[in-house]
């Protein structure tokens, strides 16, 4: 089973237990939705500016993810 699917079956369960597992289900399914977002957007926004070696690219690319990532979660 995927995320969604589990997040699904808690979503209609009306115990308080489901009701605090939906909500971790939730914001960790949006923290990853935003993870890959921000991430694919730096990498189009860095790979636009071709002045700076790759390597230093993917460490502003992973640093640029890491900060927003921790901002959603």
């Amino acid at each position: 089973m995927n995320d969604i699917t589990i997040l699904l079956l808690f979503y209609f369960s009306p115990t308080s237990a489901a009701a605090t597992l939906n909500t971790f289900f939730f914001l960790h399914i949006t923290n990853l939705f935003f993870h890959r977002l921000f991430r694919s957007l730096s990498v189009s926004i860095i790979n636009f500016h071709h002045k700076r070696d790759r390597e230093e690219r993917l460490q502003i690319t992973h640093i640029i993810s890491h900060t927003i990532s921790c901002l959603f979660s």
